[in-house]
């Protein structure tokens, strides 16, 4: 979940369960939260499923624009759930959005205090599929774009790009669109072939939209990773050209009859 907002330097900013209250957010086992330009990042402070303390980002923050990515982590092996409560660690019939709030130096800890910054809500998600494969086969990489928010966003641009291992083999790598409406997606595809044996860690995508008030964000994918595994058995060559003149060489020197013979 992607978040942007911009700062004036003056107050204090928290990830909140609430819009108008300080309010710990539920996640099993927990988050990270990561700021964007400044790469500061924060954990959490306690590794279980439960409503979390309240966690202070104003170390982390830069007078501007901020980009906020959350992420849900599985630090104990758990299952993952964040939104709709079922009676584990968000209670049964509760629905939780975060909220970045600012709580304002000198007016206090009311709701008159406090603003939340939470924007029209876009998520960008990377996947490709398979997650491991084998050597000079192809993936499928999926980019999802959604507006989880109340308002459309317009303008919308979508850059991916690849390493020298995963040429593009079919599609493309961007993809624009005149607006997205809430609770609506659009998605690029596209297929890349593995050419290098290891693990990988895939370029983050990046995607530019404008909010209903003409201001223009930046936000960045998930960087999902992948696997590429050295084949048992060796395949020949496609071509098998170059084996054949070599052979065809070899057998008329064989004939050759000025060709010295070693005793």
């Amino acid at each position: 979940m992607v978040f942007t907002c911009t700062w004036d330097g003056t107050g204090q900013v928290y990830i909140s369960g609430d819009e108008n209250s300080l309010t710990g957010v539920y996640a099993d086992d927990g988050f990270t939260i990561q700021i964007e330009p400044s790469g500061a990042s924060f954990d959490a402070p306690e590794h279980w499923a439960h409503q979390h303390p309240i966690v202070n980002l104003t170390s982390g923050m830069t007078p501007g624009t901020n980009t906020f990515t959350l992420v849900v982590q599985n630090w104990d092996g758990l299952s993952m759930s964040y939104g709709m409560g079922n009676g584990g660690a968000i209670p049964a019939g509760v629905m939780q959005t975060p909220y970045i709030i600012e709580v304002i130096p000198g007016i206090g800890s009311g709701s008159s205090g406090i603003t939340a910054n939470q924007p029209s809500e876009i998520v960008v998600t990377k996947k490709i599929s398979p997650e491991s494969i084998k050597q000079d086969t192809n993936a499928t990489i999926n980019i999802t774009v959604s507006n989880h928010g109340k308002t459309p966003v317009h303008d919308v641009e979508i850059l991916d790009t690849t390493l020298p291992a995963f040429p593009v083999v079919n599609g493309i790598t961007q993809l624009s669109a005149s607006s997205i409406e809430p609770n609506d997606s659009i998605i690029l595809t596209y297929t890349v072939q593995a050419k290098e044996p290891g693990l990988f860690s895939l370029n983050k995508t990046s995607v530019m939209y404008a909010e209903p008030d003409g201001n223009y964000y930046l936000i960045y994918s998930n960087p999902e990773t992948v696997d590429v595994l050295v084949p048992l058995i060796a395949t020949p060559s496609q071509d098998g050209s170059d084996n054949f003149i070599q052979d065809l060489f070899t057998w008329i020197k064989g004939l050759d009859p000025f060709v010295q013979q070693k005793s």
